[in-house]
C-alpha cells in the first residue's frame, strides 16, 4: 500500500515462498521517479527482470494498466506526464489525429518512439515506406505491414529487437489510423 516494496507478496517471496531473483524496488525511490511512465508501462505489459515480474498483460487491460501508473506517481509525488489518463474515443474515420490518441492510449509509446531514440520496440519515426531486416527477411514499412505487426506481431520480427510485443486488439479503422500517424513521422 506504501509502495515501498515491502508487501504481503514481496514478504512471503523474499521469506522462503515462491522465489523472486530480484526484491520489488520502492516506487518511491529515484530511480523509479526518473523513469519515463512508459517504461513503467512497459514493465506491467512485458514483465521484467528475466521474469522475477512476469507480464501482466493478459490480467490487466491497458485503461488499467495507466490507471496503475496514475495511482503510482501520486505514491511518489510525481505528476503524470500528460496530467491525465489517456483514452482514445472511438472513431468512426480513420485519421492521422486519431492514430496519434491511440499511440498513447493503447501504449505504444511505452516501447516505440516517435523521436528515433530506440526503446523495446524500433522507432516508428522514418519507418514509413522503408525498407527493414525483419525474422522473415528484409520487408516494406506499409500499410500492410503496419497492420500484420499490429495483429500478429510475431510474424516478422525487426532485427535487433526482442520477441516483446504482444497482439493489439485493434479494429479496422484503429489499424489504419495507426499507420497515418506512422505514416507522417518523418
Amino acid at each position: 500500500m506504501a509502495g515501498d516494496g515491502k508487501g504481503l507478496v514481496a514478504g512471503a517471496a523474499l521469506d522462503g515462498g515462491p522465489r523472486l531473483l530480484v526484491p520489488p524496488p520502492a516506487f518511491t525511490s529515484d530511480r523509479l521517479k526518473g523513469m519515463v511512465i512508459g517504461q513503467l508501462y512497459a514493465a506491467i505489459r512485458n514483465g521484467v527482470n528475466a521474469g522475477n515480474m512476469p507480464s501482466y498483460s493478459a490480467q490487466i487491460e491497458p485503461m488499467d494498466r495507466w490507471a496503475i501508473l496514475s495511482y503510482v506517481r501520486q505514491l511518489q509525488g510525481v505528476p503524470d506526464e500528460g496530467g491525465e489518463v489517456m483514452v482514445a474515443a472511438k472513431q468512426s474515420i480513420a485519421s492521422a489525429g486519431y492514430g496519434e490518441q491511440l499511440y498513447k492510449a493503447k501504449g505504444c509509446n511505452a516501447c516505440h518512439t516517435i523521436d528515433g531514440s530506440k526503446l523495446v520496440g524500433p522507432s516508428f519515426k522514418g519507418i514509413y515506406g522503408k525498407k527493414e531486416s525483419t525474422s522473415a527477411g528484409e520487408v516494406d514499412v506499409d500499410d500492410a505491414y503496419l497492420k500484420e505487426s499490429m495483429m500478429t506481431p510475431m510474424a516478422k520480427i525487426v532485427t535487433g529487437y526482442p520477441p516483446a510485443m504482444p497482439p493489439l486488439p485493434l479494429d479496422e479503422i484503429e489499424v489504419k489510423a495507426l499507420s497515418l500517424y506512422i505514416a507522417t513521422l518523418k
